[in-house]
């Protein structure tokens, strides 16, 4: 049988593979086409190549790197000014005395110094258990935190008081300070989350919050308010928020006064 005899039987057979063939052909070089990862894995290999070239100069890298150093002592500063700093006679340790011994006995003197004070100075004192608790709190601790307190709030009054008598001195005619009508003290210790840590890994960090209402003319608000600020003899306090209110219906008389404080411990 010759080859024109095989191609007469079985042209069907033969015509359909070939067409089955080209077809095969066809199909792949489109899938090919429109699938391929060639072009993406040049592009993968460019970016590479860019990520691994410096983008900045020597020059430029220094800078950054003395902008970073400036930018930490500024923070340090901040730090500094923001942090409460408690003057050795608030602090427990290093007391000849016990723990209880001594937060009683400090407490009363603290408590009859400010009272006497206000009283001396006209002033009607509406708290004059500075916010601290009726009974002493159970455990060293705790007790280091309230004397922490105790600091902030004797701070804060010394102040207000030279204020109303800065204030009187300048204007025989001023209010000054009429009341401090309430004194509020929370110490506590609270978890902070730095934006560096992980989530989960938490710092505690100890801090007192205080609110004191008050009744003062203008004047004697502002420079207490500048002395809050704190300079070479003194240290700064936080104020958080102030609010000054007239709700008198006579003009020129005293504002009632809401200051809040906060004073964040150091890390120990």
């Amino acid at each position: 049988m010759d080859l024109n005899d095989i191609w007469q039987q079985h042209k069907t057979w033969i015509l359909g593979v070939l067409g089955g063939l080209v077809l095969f052909f066809i199909g792949k070089s489109m899938i090919s086409n429109s699938y391929s990862t060639k072009s993406s894995r040049m592009q993968i290999a460019k970016a590479k190549k860019v990520l691994k070239e410096s983008h900045y100069t020597i020059q430029e890298r220094r800078a950054v790197q003395e902008m970073k150093g400036e930018l930490e002592k500024r923070l340090a500063r901040l730090r500094d000014k923001l942090e409460f700093h408690p003057r050795s006679e608030f602090l427990l340790d290093g007391q000849q005395q016990g723990p209880a011994v001594y937060y009683l006995r400090k407490e009363g003197m603290v408590r009859s110094r400010h009272s006497e004070a206000m009283e001396s100075a006209g002033v009607e004192f509406g708290s004059p258990n500075l916010g601290m608790p009726a009974e002493p709190p159970i455990g060293r601790d705790q007790k280091q935190l309230f004397l922490y307190g105790l600091d902030l709030i004797d701070d804060t009054l010394t102040r207000l008081l030279d204020a109303h008598v800065e204030a009187t001195n300048r204007n025989p005619d001023a209010h000054g300070l009429r009341a401090v009508e309430s004194i509020k003290l929370d110490p506590k210790i609270a978890s902070r989350r730095s934006t560096r840590r992980r989530k989960g890994d938490e710092e505690a960090r100890k801090e007192v919050l205080a609110s004191l209402r008050i009744r003062c003319d203008s004047l004697t608000l502002q420079i207490f308010l500048e002395r809050m600020l704190g300079d070479a003899d003194l240290r700064p306090l936080v104020i958080s928020n102030v609010e000054a209110v007239d709700k008198s219906d006579t003009p020129g008389q005293p504002l009632v006064v809401n200051i809040e404080l906060l004073a964040l411990l150091p890390k120990s």
